[in-house]
C-alpha cells in the first residue's frame, strides 16, 4: 500500500479518498506523482522574514533525512528556513500528534513498521474495505510546511503550540525518516502587533457547498510576503501551478471534473500543462503561516485537494477550493 499514495492528480481525484491503511494521511495531503523540479529554479527569498528577529528552525531537508531539528522548543512562531540539499523535491510539515500518540505509534499506524491500524486510530470504512484519513487528522493541530526543490530554499514562519509534534514529509513513504519534536510553554496567540507583515492574504474560507480561497491584495512579480489563515474547521495546503498564459479558471474546472469523473476532456488542458511551483503545507482550523516567495509573470492555479469527510471525501477543490492567478509582467525576465 505505501507504494501506491504517491498519486498523480488523476489518480488522486478518481480515488476520492478512497485508499486504506498505510496511505490514509499521506493521501490527505496528496500532491504530483514523480515530481521533478519546481516551475522557479532559484532559492525563495526570505529576506522581510529573516529581519523580524524571530528564533529560527534553521533545517536542511536531506535525501534521507531532515537536519538541525533540536529535540525541544518553546511554544510561539519561528522563522522556518528549510534548505533542500537533495536530488529531488522534498516536503517539511509539522504536524503535532494526537495525546498519547508517538512517532513510533504514527510510523506503525501508517504501516511503515509493519504496524496495523487499530479500529481506534481508523474510522470505519463507508463502504467495502476503503477507509479515509483517520479522524483524528481533521482535529489535530498542523502548523503548515512547505514543498522545497532541489538546491532551493523555503522561507515561512509557524506558529508552534504546546504538544508532541512529527517533522516530516506528509507521506510515509517520503524518503527521509521522521524527526520527533517536542514543543513546551503555555498555549497563546501572538499580538496583532507582532505578526509578520504580509503583500497578499489567502484566505481559507467555508461556503454553502464546501471551501474557497479569498485572495486580498494581488500578487505581483517579485518577492513578497503571502499569509495563509485557516478561517474554516478542517485542514488546508495550497499548492501552487504553473499554467500556460490565457488558461481560464472554466478550462481548469472542466479538467478537474472530467478526472474525477473518470473521463478527462480530450482536448483543451491537460495534466501536464501544470507546472509546479510552490507548495503551502498542510495548516488545521484556525492557524495561519507566511511564506515569503519569488514569483514571475504569469498565470497560476492554487487548489486544495485534500478530502472532505463530509461529503463522502470529495476533494476540496472540487467544492470550489480552486483559483487563477495572473500576475502581471512579462515572464522569464530577472526578477528584481
Amino acid at each position: 500500500m505505501i507504494d501506491t499514495i504517491r498519486l498523480t492528480r488523476r489518480a488522486t481525484l478518481t480515488s476520492s479518498l478512497k485508499l486504506s491503511g498505510a496511505g490514509a494521511v499521506a493521501l490527505a495531503a496528496m500532491r504530483f506523482d514523480g515530481l521533478t523540479a519546481f516551475a522557479q529554479d532559484s532559492t525563495h527569498r526570505g529576506n522581510v522574514l529573516a529581519g523580524l528577529g524571530l528564533p529560527e528552525i534553521d533545517v536542511t531537508i536531506a535525501d534521507t533525512g531532515y537536519e538541525g531539528i533540536t529535540g525541544d522548543l518553546t511554544a510561539g512562531l519561528y522563522l522556518v528556513k528549510a534548505a533542500n540539499s537533495g536530488s529531488a523535491p522534498g516536503y517539511i510539515a509539522f504536524m503535532q500528534l494526537p495525546v498519547g500518540m508517538s512517532l513510533d505509534d504514527l510510523m506503525a499506524m501508517l504501516g511503515s513498521s509493519g504496524g496495523t491500524p487499530t479500529t481506534d486510530e481508523m474510522p470505519s470504512p463507508e463502504s467495502g474495505s476503503d477507509q479515509g484519513p483517520p479522524d483524528w487528522y481533521y482535529t489535530t493541530y498542523l502548523a503548515g510546511g512547505a514543498g522545497v526543490g532541489p538546491g532551493a530554499t523555503a522561507t515561512f514562519v509557524i506558529n508552534l503550540q504546546p504538544g508532541n509534534y512529527v517533522v516530516w514529509g506528509e507521506d510515509p513513504s517520503a524518503p527521509q525518516a521522521p524527526v520527533a519534536l517536542t514543543v513546551t510553554g503555555e498555549a497563546a496567540s501572538p499580538e496583532a502587533s507582532t505578526l509578520p507583515p504580509a503583500n497578499v492574504a489567502i484566505q481559507e474560507q467555508a461556503t454553502n457547498s464546501g471551501f474557497t480561497f479569498v485572495i486580498g491584495n494581488a500578487f505581483n512579480k517579485g518577492s513578497q510576503v503571502v499569509e495563509v489563515a485557516n478561517l474554516t474547521d478542517q485542514p488546508h495546503f495550497v499548492e501552487i501551478d504553473k499554467v500556460p498564459d490565457g488558461t481560464t479558471l472554466d478550462q481548469v474546472t472542466a479538467l478537474l471534473q472530467g478526472e474525477m469523473s473518470g473521463t478527462p476532456v480530450s482536448e483543451g488542458l491537460s495534466e501536464q500543462d501544470f507546472q509546479p511551483f510552490y507548495f503551502i503545507g498542510t495548516q488545521s482550523a484556525g492557524t495561519r503561516q507566511w511564506h515569503e516567495l519569488s514569483i514571475d509573470g504569469g498565470t497560476y492555479v492554487i487548489a486544495c485537494f485534500i478530502g472532505d469527510p463530509t461529503r463522502g471525501g470529495v476533494p476540496h477543490a472540487m467544492e470550489g477550493m480552486v483559483n487563477l492567478i495572473v500576475v502581471p509582467g512579462a515572464a522569464g525576465t530577472p526578477i528584481s
